[in-house]
């Protein structure tokens, strides 16, 4: 029996730590957490199998909010790092193969952590870059936070539920709902995979790709579903401007504030 396969067999015997929370969509883009040296975190989102959906674009808000939680929960520990606001800026919308996403931390204070993330494709060029502000808070563990400098860690047999093609976990009306496959342990819903909204909504306001992007997490989508709802279309010499903000309808509040800026489409 080859290396490999005793390896594979290991793994598929081993079960899955229970004192780790980790999220189901970081597990659904077979995302992996690898420390390179003590002070930065890597997350690897692959290239999606065909089939299963997953965007450049979606694959780098994922990739950069697993980076930097990861990198804020090593140094705040033993408290956790809970995501703010994301800023992205994308620097090439046609990124090639696997992400790597690249975070270190800025600044750790006892309420706020601020990370930034780098975004590398299988070319070895910089397609991403962000910032992502964390609240800390006591009793909140995301991420890994014994992975050693040099290791790497699977969010894959973490999953609470097999999340599926994007297809069946939208809604034909652009919803999408909460339950067992989009929410963390907390019950609630998956950010990076409520801000993959943003997309169809981007391309329905004249977007062609999406260059800059925040999103702020104002509170948490417990009830659903989620959906998008535009509140202006702003243009500017070539580029246009999307705002809106996504709603927990069946708890009737925002529960994320959002911008995306890029390229007017051509027709738009």
């Amino acid at each position: 029996m080859s290396a490999d396969l005793v390896a594979h067999v290991q793994a598929e015997l081993t079960p899955p730590r229970t004192d780790v929370i980790t999220d189901a969509a970081g597990a659904w883009f077979g995302a992996r957490v690898h420390r390179p040296t003590a002070d930065v975190v890597e997350a690897i989102l692959p290239t999606p199998a065909p089939g299963t959906g997953g965007s450049v674009f979606a694959r780098m808000v994922q990739g950069v909010d697993i980076a930097a939680g990861a990198s804020a929960n090593l140094v705040v520990d033993p408290a956790g790092a809970v995501t703010a606001d994301i800023v992205l800026h994308v620097l090439d919308p046609d990124a090639q193969g696997d992400l790597v996403c690249r975070g270190s931390m800025v600044r750790a204070g006892r309420a706020h952590a601020v990370a930034e993330v780098t975004v590398v494709d299988a070319r070895g060029e910089v397609v991403g870059v962000a910032t992502v502000n964390h609240g800390v808070r006591e009793g909140i563990r995301m991420y890994l936070h014994e992975i050693e400098p040099g290791g790497t860690f699977d969010l894959a047999p973490y999953r609470k539920a097999p999340l599926g093609p994007l297809a069946e976990v939208f809604h034909t009306d652009g919803q999408i709902v909460l339950n067992d496959r989009t929410t963390n342990p907390w019950g609630v819903g998956q950010g990076a995979l409520m801000v993959t909204l943003v997309e169809p909504a981007a391309t329905e306001a004249g977007l062609s790709h999406i260059d800059d992007f925040t999103v702020r997490f104002i509170a948490p989508a417990s009830v659903g579903p989620v959906r998008f709802v535009r509140t202006s279309v702003t243009d500017r010499a070539t580029s246009r401007l999307l705002v809106g903000e996504i709603r927990d309808l069946g708890a009737d509040r925002t529960v994320c504030l959002i911008t995306a800026a890029g390229p007017r489409s051509e027709g738009a």
